[in-house]
Order: C-alpha cells, then sequence, then structure tokens
C-alpha cells in the first residue's frame, strides 16, 4: 500500500464496531479507507454473516477507481457474500471489466495482476476453455511470479480427463477445523503435494466438487463434512482423521468462533448462520454446519460423534486406507511418511498456531 493512502481505521476499532453488531457503521467508517483495508472489512462482515452490510461495501469498492493489483484483491470477497446464480453474474461482470482494462496496462506488475484475476476468474466460472487459452502463454516459461506459475500449475490437471483424476492417489484430511488440518495440510505440501486447505486457494470459495480434481490434498471441514462419497469417488484415495483431546478442542473451537464469527456456542451459531437466510459462503456453509456441529447437543458430542462415524466407515477392509493423526500427543513425519509412502523433509513438521511451550515433533 502506498504510505500516503489513507489507511483508515485499526483493526481495534474494526472489531470494536464488529463486537457490538455495529455493521453498517463499520462499512461507513472505512468508506475512504484503502481498498486493502476495506476487503478487509468485508471478509470480517461476511464471517459475522452481516451479508447486507458487506454487499453493500462491495458495491460501494466496485464503483471506486481501481489499480490492477486492487482488481485483484477484489475478487476474493465475491464468494463470500454473492451465492449460486447471482455469485456467477459477478464474477462475469468482474470478468468484463478486467479484461476490457488489459490492452491499456503496459507495466508488466500491473498485466500480471490482471491476468492473475482474470484466470481466478475462469476458475471460478469453471470457464475451463477460456482458463487453457488465457494460461497457456505461460506453461514452461520461467521466473514467473508465483502466484501465477501455480495457477499455471494447474493446466495439466484441468486437460485430465475425469476418469483419470478420480484414480489418482489423492489424501483427504477429514479432522474437524481446530484439530491440526492446516498444519498437516502445510507437511503434505512441503512433501509435495498441490493443496487446497478449506477454501480454494485462488477463487477463495469453499472447497467444492470441481476441486477435488484440481488438487492432490484437499482438507477441512468442506471436506470432512462428506468423506463417504469422496471415498467411492476417488477409491485410490487415503484419508487422514486428525485429531486432538475433546476438551482442549472444545476450547479452541470456542476461541475460533469467537475470533472469527463473534459467537462460542452452538445456540448462537445455529442463530447467526440460519440456513434460510443469506449466509456467509452460501448452502454449502449451511451444511457443513449442520453435518458437523449444530445437529447435536453439544460441542462434545459432536467431535465424538465424527470420530465414530470416520472410525466406523473405515473399519474392517478399509481401514488400510486411514490415518488417525494427533499432533498433541507426538504425531509427525514418521507417522506421515510411512502412511503416503513420500520421505520426510529434514525440517520439523508444521505446527500452525502451536500453543507455547509446546514442542514440534522430530525431523524426519
Amino acid at each position: 500500500m502506498d504510505e500516503r493512502e489513507e489507511a483508515g481505521p485499526d483493526e481495534a476499532v474494526r472489531e470494536n464496531l464488529l463486537s457490538q453488531g455495529r455493521y453498517a457503521e463499520a462499512v461507513e467508517a472505512f468508506r475512504s479507507a484503502s481498498l486493502e483495508h476495506a476487503v478487509l472489512l468485508g471478509r470480517r462482515l461476511a464471517s459475522h454473516n452481516a451479508i447486507a452490510e458487506a454487499r453493500t461495501l462491495y458495491r460501494n469498492l466496485w464503483e471506486r477507481p481501481k489499480r490492477p493489483f486492487e482488481w485483484f484483491q477484489l475478487r476474493v470477497l465475491i464468494p463470500l457474500v454473492f451465492h449460486e446464480d447471482e455469485r456467477q453474474r459477478k464474477y462475469i461482470s468482474y470478468r468484463e471489466v478486467v479484461e476490457a482494462q488489459l490492452p491499456a496496462i503496459k507495466h508488466p506488475g500491473g498485466r500480471t495482476n490482471l491476468v492473475q484475476a482474470l484466470l481466478c476468474a475462469d476458475l471460478a466460472l469453471q470457464d475451463y476453455d477460456a482458463f487453457r487459452q488465457r494460461a497457456e502463454p505461460f506453461r514452461g516459461a520461467e521466473g514467473l511470479p508465483p502466484f501465477l506459475a501455480r495457477l499455471v500449475a494447474l493446466l495439466p490437471r484441468i486437460e485430465e480427463p475425469a476418469d483419470v483424476a478420480d484414480r489418482r492417489e489423492k489424501v483427504f484430511v477429514i479432522g474437524l477445523s481446530k484439530t491440526g488440518t492446516k498444519s498437516i495440510t502445510q507437511g503434505l505440501e512441503m512433501m509435495g503435494y498441490t493443496t487446497a486447505h478449506w477454501s480454494n486457494p485462488f477463487t477463495r470459495a469453499l472447497i467444492d466438487e470441481e476441486d477435488f480434481a484440481l488438487f492432490d490434498c484437499c482438507s477441512d471441514t468442506p471436506v470432512s463434512f462428506r468423506f463417504e462419497e469422496l471415498a467411492e469417488r476417488f477409491p485410490n484415495a487415503r484419508f487422514i482423521n486428525t485429531g486432538r483431546p475433546a476438551e482442549s478442542w472444545v476450547a479452541s473451537f470456542r476461541n475460533h468462533f469467537v475470533r472469527h464469527h463473534g459467537v462460542s456456542d452452538l445456540e448462537a451459531v445455529r442463530r447467526r448462520f440460519h440456513p434460510r437466510g443469506p449466509l456467509f459462503h452460501g448452502p454449502l456453509y449451511a451444511r457443513i454446519n449442520d453435518r458437523l456441529y449444530t445437529r447435536y447437543g453439544s460441542l462434545e458430542e459432536a467431535y465424538h460423534a465424527h470420530g465414530e462415524r470416520v472410525r466406523g466407515f473405515f473399519a474392517g477392509t478399509a481401514r488400510d486406507r486411514l490415518l488417525e493423526f494427533d499432533l498433541f500427543r507426538g504425531d509427525g513425519w514418521a507417522e506421515l511418511s510411512r502412511f503416503v509412502g513420500r520421505p520426510a523433509p529434514h525440517e520439523p513438521f508444521p505446527w500452525i498456531g502451536r500453543a507455547p511451550g509446546r514442542e514440534a515433533p522430530a525431523t524426519g
């Protein structure tokens, strides 16, 4: 961000307004903030399920003059606050406007930002012909910016026949949130897997059907709530159920939901993310919450029910497809390497969000 720009209200002011439910005031307070700060507010409004206010903010940002990197930033709000047909229409409009600007942009960095934005929109629209045509000039090129290189690396997967993709060996991490899903996903990435954790890293939409063919590993609740159908669709896939002591999981879950959504108990989650109204990430988020959490009487019941469901499904001959992995008891590279059949990196196992005083598992 240009230091001369108005930075807008700081994080403390934003979070104070959100915690009091003063969502419209927050939108007004950020009216003249930088687009980066305004997009952060939009993401936080969406996570509080303040969808009407987040849409107002998006419309305000849409009308602003924007530089190429700001168009790239703006895309992340579309899947959070628009759903189904309306989401499609927003992406189509977004792509048309960005495409119209591309010929006038001569600076390499600006062109890269717009091309990345367009490739992400192509993916979101599942317009794979447009994606191939746009990405093809970069195939095999050296020295690409990392984000663009990762987008171009999707070309072989997009071109792969569906029956081949479904037979490919994959890893699905099917533990509940706050059980180390992000840590083990990073570990798998360090072992050479392409990964998506909770959302598609390019479109920022929740992981869904089209993503399972694009990535070697998908993880967290958009995967966990439907692992049975994934086991049927991908007969060569392996599954990792991450876990931790139930009492510490409940405390971590509550802290996570307070920090990100402003609620801490199941009844509040039910009220805030009611499936009959506009919803953060749309109907898919409601299905995930219902299957994993809100149908149960308590968080403890939800945690144990998921573990029983996983172990019951993978009992018997399917047992060798499942790894029970617990960072909190010291599981790390040895267990993961043995399960997936790949060598362990000579680095400490990643432990994202590790509490002070806890040691990471040893190197491979």
